[in-house]
């Protein structure tokens, strides 16, 4: 049986050492802290210990998948349905989850997943409503930019930022993820100021519509105007009503079209996906795409790309902290507790001779994996 490994070392002293190796659904992984020389003083083995944890801990998330993940979804509402109705990435309706923050059924007129919540906004209800995953109210977020309470129409997370959009207020208006305001932005793309009604980040642009102007809108970052993509899948613009990325495509809703429009990330019209949940088609003024738990924490992390090399299947993972004194890892071992925690594992970061914990997790690979080697670097470069 072959193996890889990652090694992160301390001036040769003491490394972390990351074994990757194993037979499809037999598969183990270890993870084992090592003292090269037995004279190590707690001090540098601790020192080493919070130096190594910190890459063993995002190995650990990056190989690692709970065997009931809850797959992608694409959420979506209307201002014709009550409800939120849930998709998987092809178009087939899976299911719906009741919206009704204050005990009545109500329309969504916008949603975005922003950390592990799912923000919403509606029609006839003032501020932004925080849900989990399941769909259960987790709480709510007052809107009132100018002193007065505002339904929102829009909402896309911005980098560290949540961009807002209200169908009774002119701009585009900056949060921080707690609620607090941050600023406005102007939105007149052709010199008049309007309405936004849909917020979306694209390829690093944040897309815009508003429902009374027909197309998609491109912006920076820090809220320049770019161009303008013309939105008419049947050869008459339209105004845009939703916009949200979903894997590889950008997926459109109007408010006079019914379905989803698929769109490239260049906004070349891919196709049409009907959006029809009790039988009838209907418009959709609502997208949110919902990444599965384990990978929406890898997008948190900042690892975009090396997250979509994930898959499925049924191991086993062990980790293993071994140390001949007690040592004490502080913010690394408080980084792995909580790793550990969001894959449901049991660890002990007080670690005297070894300590191991196992569970079923997914690593998905036939074969062994090669991992390059890699070296921290030092005053006289890569060791």
């Amino acid at each position: 049986m072959r193996d890889s490994s990652l090694i992160f070392e301390d001036n040769g002293k003491s490394a972390l050492k990351c074994v990757l190796f194993g037979k499809g659904d037999a598969a183990v992984r270890k993870f084992a802290l090592e003292s090269r020389k037995a004279t190590m003083s707690p001090t540098r083995a601790a020192t080493a210990a919070r130096r190594a944890l910190l890459p063993a801990a995002l190995m650990l998330l990056l190989f690692s998948t709970s065997s009931a993940a809850t797959p992608t979804e694409v959420w979506a509402g209307s201002d014709s349905l009550n409800g939120i109705f849930r998709y998987d990435a092809a178009g087939t309706l899976l299911g719906q989850l009741d919206f009704a923050p204050y005990g009545s059924s109500r329309t969504v007129s916008a949603m975005a997943s922003i950390g592990g919540e799912v923000w919403t906004g509606a029609s006839s209800l003032n501020g932004i409503f925080r849900y989990d995953r399941a769909g259960s109210l987790q709480g709510h977020i007052d809107f009132a930019p100018y002193g007065d309470s505002r339904t929102v129409s829009a909402i896309a997370q911005i980098g560290n930022e949540v961009w807002l959009g209200a169908s009774s207020l002119n701009g585009i208006f900056r949060y921080d993820t707690a609620g607090t305001q941050l600023g406005q932005f102007d939105f007149a793309p052709y010199g008049s100021s309007r309405t936004v009604s849909a917020i979306a980040t694209v390829g690093g642009e944040v897309w815009a519509g508003s429902d009374s102007l027909n197309g998609l809108f491109r912006y920076d970052t820090q809220g320049n105007y770019l161009g303008t993509i013309a939105f008419a899948p049947y050869g008459s613009s339209r105004s845009v009503s939703a916009i949200r990325k979903v894997g590889d495509e950008v997926w459109v809703g109007s408010g006079s079209l019914n379905g989803f429009f698929r769109h490239d990330t260049q906004g070349s019209y891919l196709g049409h996906i009907d959006f029809a949940p009790l039988g009838a088609s209907r418009t959709v003024s609502a997208i949110a795409f919902i990444p599965e738990p384990s990978t929406a924490l890898l997008l948190s992390l900042g690892l975009v790309g090396l997250s979509a090399r994930r898959r499925g299947g049924g191991v086993r993972a062990a980790v293993r902290v071994s140390e001949s004194r007690h040592v004490k890892t502080r913010s690394g071992s408080r980084l792995l507790e909580l790793v550990s925690n969001r894959l449901g594992l049991r660890v002990s970061t007080r670690a005297r001779r070894v300590r191991q914990i196992e569970s079923p997790v997914g690593l998905g690979h036939d074969r062994p994996s090669r991992i390059p080697k890699l070296r921290r670097p030092t005053d006289r470069g890569w060791r």
